[in-house]
């Protein structure tokens, strides 16, 4: 069985409908405010923001996985990951913007998505805080287990992009066709 297969079955299962159910009730409040929806999801400038935001924390987490591995670059790679955690704010509400106007399947594989970044967020979290308290090894530990975490979290996003038009994208955008 492929990636693409296996992520589809995802959309199938009714026993993800509780996780996408909060995040719509998240989404209803965070979003309500006229306007915000349309500029989380990048409308005034017809592209989408959620894949450009996430290039940040993803980024610094992955280049504070490298410098885990070069002695002396303890501070540079616990900064990284600060500003990761600062990011993923805004990587978050951008998708959460996009994924409010999914239909049912394809709304429960973005709360498999979200439910992912949410646990790498905790695990940077986790490792920064270990890192703070002199217990680096640890610290390495949970940051190469959130690379793990995000990598696949950001698979199953990437899928969404690649099956879904994003809502910026919409006008005289043509939809990606899934494999198959």
């Amino acid at each position: 069985m492929d990636i693409f297969t296996t992520v589809e079955r995802l959309g199938r299962r009714s026993a993800l409908n509780p996780p996408a159910d909060v995040l719509s009730g998240v989404g209803r409040v965070v979003l309500r405010p006229r306007g915000v929806r349309a500029a989380l999801q990048g409308r005034p400038v017809r592209h989408p923001l959620h894949p450009m935001l996430v290039q940040l924390p993803v980024g610094a987490w992955t280049c504070a996985g490298v410098l885990d591995a070069v002695p002396g670059t303890e501070r540079a790679a616990d900064i990284l990951i600060g500003v990761g955690l600062l990011a993923a704010p805004a990587a978050a509400a951008t998708g959460l913007a996009d994924w409010s106007e999914l239909d049912r399947p394809r709304a429960r594989i973005g709360a498999v998505h979200a439910l992912g970044n949410v646990v790498a967020v905790g695990l940077f979290a986790g490792s920064l805080a270990l890192r703070r308290t002199g217990r680096r090894g640890a610290g390495r530990l949970l940051s190469y287990l959130g690379l793990g975490v995000v990598s696949a979290a950001g698979m199953i996003g990437g899928h969404l992009n690649a099956v879904t038009v994003p809502p910026a994208a919409r006008d005289g955008a043509a939809r990606t066709q899934a494999p198959g």
